[in-house]
């Protein structure tokens, strides 16, 4: 849950700075900052974007950034202060590209917004900014983009730290200040408990999960249309959407819908969630569901587990995210260290070896090209 684990974020974040304290710890590149770009051309960059957390004197922060597919030529957009950021990086065609992030600490709502640029990429990863915005939203949590480019995101009911509506930023060029934002409303949300969303590639199918109705331990995923979304999740038909998936076990806490199967042309869903017996501090309390769903999008035809945190899709049958379970570290500090790692999946959902694509702190996460 994102919400959760902005809650999350600010524990592990604390636990960073003790850490920091007591040793020298450096993480590896692509922690390091620019570099590593010699020979890199425009058709082998940027492969994903990242937050990389840096905690100084108890003030945390976050470096956005790009990489190469292997993590070795690195470039930062932007730096936004607080902890935890998942920024989207869409391919708009011609070596250009959007970036869409959070910025302000996601505590102050007066502060906070989605922040938009679009720029090129040259000869050894010259990065160029076309043009920026930014729009004024309060705490949000999630950001999926949709199909025209555009970013989606959930802001917290009112007096309360759980999603109470889903949101759309449009962005358009030729603003005299810049890129042109546009935020209304979807719909609202918290009627039908959703507590994390993703958005299908066929960028019109919403996934979201929610608590399973008989309050038994285990996450329900419903599936909607974006194109017919009617103010509120429960004007529906049925009412809150059409259910997906219904799997007892560990509550999910990130979702995650990208393509899969023999041709890249099925629909998977990657859930990450804590183990079935719900006990912290064990090997196996971060892990990936993934989900194949039938042609109609609304079933499950086959399913694996990887010990993966952050799930990201990438292209077809690939999945970014972070590697856990370490048997070197701690249980409970092996999701802050471990590496960002890119998993490839057959047809089958056998997942192959994880490889390692860089490193990052605390919540740090990859997100592959949408």
């Amino acid at each position: 849950m994102k919400t959760l684990r902005t809650i999350v974020s600010g524990v592990l974040a604390v636990c960073g700075a003790l850490l920091l304290a007591t040793s020298s710890l450096q993480a590896a590149k692509p922690g390091g900052g620019d570099s590593g770009c010699t020979g890199v051309t425009a058709a082998q960059f940027p492969a994903y974007i990242y937050g990389y957390t840096t905690i100084q004197s108890g003030v945390a922060s976050v470096a956005i950034r790009i990489a190469n597919a292997s993590g070795a030529c690195v470039k930062t957009l932007a730096t936004v202060p607080g902890v935890e950021r998942r920024p989207l990086l869409i391919a708009l065609g011609n070596n250009e590209w959007r970036a869409v992030w959070q910025d302000g600490d996601n505590l102050s709502s007066d502060l906070d917004g989605i922040v938009v640029r679009d720029f090129s990429v040259g000869a050894e990863a010259a990065v160029t900014t076309i043009e920026e915005g930014r729009v004024a939203t309060g705490r949000t949590s999630g950001l999926e983009s949709g199909r025209d480019g555009s970013a989606l995101f959930l802001k917290p009911a009112t007096g309360s730290s759980l999603p109470g509506s889903l949101w759309r930023t449009t962005v358009s060029r030729g603003g005299s200040g810049g890129l042109v934002l546009s935020t209304t409303q979807l719909a609202v949300v918290n009627g039908c408990n959703l507590y994390d969303f993703a958005i299908g590639p066929d960028g019109d199918s919403l996934y979201y999960a929610s608590p399973r109705p008989d309050g038994s331990r285990g996450t329900q995923v419903n599936k909607a249309s974006l194109a017919t979304l009617t103010g509120d999740l429960r004007n529906l038909v049925p009412a809150c959407g059409v259910p997906v998936l219904d799997v007892l076990g560990g509550n999910a806490v990130q979702l995650a819908a990208g393509r899969c199967g023999v041709n890249g042309t099925d629909t998977c869903l990657a859930m990450e969630r804590h183990n079935v017996r719900g006990i912290p501090c064990t090997s196996d309390y971060y892990r990936t569901d993934i989900f194949a769903l039938d042609a109609g999008g609304v079933a499950a035809v086959a399913s694996t587990t990887v010990q993966m945190a952050y799930p990201a899709w990438g292209a077809a049958g690939t999945l970014l995210g972070r590697l856990t379970g370490s048997t070197s570290k701690n249980a409970c500090t092996a999701k802050i260290y471990e590496n960002f790692v890119r998993r490839t999946l057959d047809a089958s959902l056998n997942a192959g070896a994880a490889v390692a694509i860089g490193t990052g702190r605390t919540l740090d996460a990859p997100n592959p090209i949408e």
